[in-house]
């Protein structure tokens, strides 16, 4: 039976009345994921975190998800494996988050505020 793959998962998590967002490989593209997330939770967004499934992507594909992020204007952004190398070295240089490599094992800790 084929699987259209019409639904993705992603977390949540409310810090200091900012939500987290946190992915898996974002294959239904991680701006649906931050809209779907916005529009349910009706917050700023902290953080998004996780594969944005952008390595064999265009440069049009790319130059959209950092016009959205750029408007989202999350704190940070970490991006994980099927991001690619290469796309991260774009996204860190053209968005105002502060973006970051993340990997298996990394602990993250917010700041005080």
């Amino acid at each position: 039976m084929p699987d259209l793959f019409e639904d993705e998962l992603f977390i949540v998590l409310i810090y200091e009345n900012k939500i987290n967002i946190i992915t898996s490989c974002s294959h239904r593209g991680v701006t649906n994921i931050c809209k779907t997330a916005t529009e349910i939770f009706n917050l700023p967004v902290n953080m998004v975190l996780g594969g944005f499934h952008i390595k064999e992507s265009n440069i049009e594909q790319v130059n959209f998800i950092i016009s959205y992020l750029n408007q989202l204007n999350p704190l940070y952004i970490g991006v994980s494996h099927c991001t690619g190398v290469d796309k991260y070295v774009v996204l860190k240089e053209e968005i105002n988050s502060k973006v970051f490599y993340n990997f298996t094992g990394n602990e993250i800790n917010f700041p005080k505020q």
